[in-house]
Formats: structure tokens, sequence, C-alpha cells
């Protein structure tokens, strides 16, 4: 079970002491609106680097606004803060969907499908997930769902409005404050094992992100409510946490030999089934990652073909492959002293790899 947490700028009243009571495990980051950066997208990718939490960036695209330069500074924004391991994709709906405003169906569709194709092709190996609502999904783009499910989808429920969720807060000694029950952010942990253990957030198929939107915090009071209020906690899987910032290769046994290598990662990286930015991600290896390399493929970019950490295909821009050391012919024998002299090279170059070995 994992502790995901989404902030913007609505979270500046926030404080990094205020932000460590949490004891979360990732971040999902408003990058920006519209033509804007978010003000405090900085601020949260700093507090996220000093605690070592992963995060990803969401953008909320407005439909009413041209797609290109929307989409032109979030990727900017993304290229920015290169450890940013997801984007995803937000419609921004009180102004143009709850104020009266008329989009048809098919425009909309148009618009966040062509939202989606320039966010895949400028980041062919990082995460591009669906971030809008369901209600906005099933409501105002219908047509996005035969479209949608190839890319990881978050979906958020509000386990708030259960009332054995809230019976269950009372029981934790829950306080009321103008009529929104509260409770110490320090049961945190406790209230999400008891939602994991009732009703466990499990993915539905291999691209579907689930969240238990479970509770909020309450930055002024130190407390935690199950009103849609402030700053939304979310619970997922551990196989979601991985679909939301991709997963951590396990090291070998030290007892035994790192097997062959030629090459390593330059970023993290997305390892798919197939040559192709539509293959599904099989996993994400981090920046540094040792890879061994056996091949290339053109399919529209250049892929490494890998078969260590695992088989696998990665985009060969992201890998610094080692370097080819030639070692220059020996001489040609024609005496003794030439075969004396011969050996002598040989030895000196044993003697090399001795000394580097012993480094």
């Amino acid at each position: 079970m994992k502790i995901v947490v989404d902030l913007s700028l609505y979270q500046d009243s926030y404080s990094l002491e205020k932000f460590k009571l949490l004891d979360i495990d990732g971040v999902i980051i408003r990058a920006g609106a519209a033509h804007s950066e978010d003000d405090m997208l900085p601020t949260f990718v700093k507090w996220c680097r000093e605690l070592g939490l992963p995060f990803g960036f969401y953008f909320y695209f407005y439909p009413g606004l041209a797609v290109k330069s929307q989409c032109e500074l979030f990727e900017v924004l993304v290229n920015e803060y290169p450890d940013c391991l997801s984007v995803w994709v937000d419609i921004e709906e009180t102004k143009y969907f709850n104020s009266g405003t008329v989009i048809s169906p098919d425009t909309l569709n148009a618009f966040y499908k062509a939202v989606f194709s320039y966010m895949r092709d400028a980041f062919p190996d990082k995460i591009v997930g669906n971030y809008s609502g369901g209600w906005v999904l099933n409501t105002y783009i219908p047509k996005a769902y035969l479209w949608i499910n190839t890319a990881p989808y978050w979906s958020a429920y509000y386990v708030k409005s259960f009332t054995w969720y809230q019976n269950y807060i009372m029981s934790l000694g829950a306080l009321w404050d103008s009529e929104i029950p509260t409770i110490p952010v320090s049961s945190l942990r406790k209230i999400m094992e008891k939602i994991n253990n009732y009703w466990p957030p499990n993915p539905i198929g291999v691209t579907t992100v689930n969240l238990w939107q479970a509770l909020t915090w309450f930055p002024y009071l130190d407390q935690l409510t199950y009103w849609q209020k402030h700053l939304d906690v979310n619970i997922c899987s551990d196989e979601n946490f991985t679909l939301l910032f991709g997963a951590v290769v396990a090291q070998p046994p030290t007892e035994e030999p790192m097997p062959e290598t030629n090459a390593q990662t330059t970023v993290n990286l997305n390892v798919r089934a197939m040559p192709s930015t539509g293959g599904s991600i099989i996993q994400t290896l981090p920046t540094g990652t040792r890879i061994n390399v056996t091949g290339t493929v053109l399919a529209g970019i250049w892929w490494a073909k890998i078969d260590y950490p695992l088989a696998g295909y990665v985009a060969n821009s992201y890998v610094l492959h080692d370097p080819v050391v030639i070692q220059p012919p020996l001489p040609p024998i024609n005496n003794v002293e030439d075969v004396i002299d011969a050996l002598e090279k040989v030895k000196a170059y044993i003697d090399s790899l001795i000394a580097e070995l012993q480094q």
C-alpha cells in the first residue's frame, strides 16, 4: 500500500515541516494551466527532492485555447525537471463545463486526443496518463474511452463518502470542528491500512491506476477529515504505484557476479515489450542502471534491444554506451629479439589488467 498526494498552488499555505508529517510515498504536482506555470511548482519539486519522494506532473488544459501552445509550455516544464517520472493530462472542467460553455463532444474528443498525441511524442520514455475525472469523460467526452485505455488512467474513488468509513473514523476518536469530523494526522497510516484491507484498490487491467481518495488534510489544524477540502490524500496498491512512478530494479545478490553489461541509462527509462512508443511498459529503470544492449532497431526512433536486467526495448537516445577499446595488433615476429619484445608487451598488458582489477 502506498500513499500519494496531488499538489498545486492551492496548497500554498503548507510548509516543508507540515508536509513531512504526512509520511507519504509519492506526489503528483500541477505544473501549470493554460499558458501559466503553477506558482508553487519549484517549491514542491524542491520538497520532493529533499524528502526523496518520486513525483510526476499534471497540467490543466483549457479546451477553448490552442492545443500546441499549451502542450509546448507543459513540455518545457517537464524538461526543466528531468526527474519528473510521469506526465498527466487534465481538462479544466469548471470554466468550460460548470459555467455552461458549449463545446461539442467531438470537438472535446479531438482536443483531448491531440494533447495526448503531442505529449506521447514529446516523452516516449515517460508515463503519459489521463488525469481527468471519470465524470468529465462520461458526461462530455464519451468517445475518449475508445482510445484512452491505451494510457494509464487515474481513477480516484471517494471512499470518504461511505458510511462504514465514516463510522471507522469516528471510532478512532475523531473530533468535530464546525461540523467537519477530524482526526490527528498521526493516525494516517492506520486509517489507510484499514481502507486497504477493507477494499483493496487493485488494478483494473494493466493500464488503469486506481486510488482511494480517502482523506483531506487541514494544514492549519494538523488534522485530517474525509470531506473534500484542501489536500486530498490517496492510497493505492503497490502495483498501481509502479504504474504511477515506475519500478525500482532489484539488485542481484552480492555473492553472485554481475552479468555482463555494456551500457547504462541516462534517465529513468521505460522498458517496452515492443520497439514502439505504443508498446506496453514492462518496467521503468532508474537513472544509471546498467544494461546489456544486444542490438538496435529503427522504428520511428532508434531503439536499443536489451537482455539485462530484463528483456525488452528502450529508447537508444537515453542510453550511454560503453566505449569500445580496441587493442593494437602485435608487430610481426622476425627473430628471437622480436619474440622477447612481443612477450614483454604481452606481460605489460597483463600487468596493466591486473592493476586495474586491484583498484
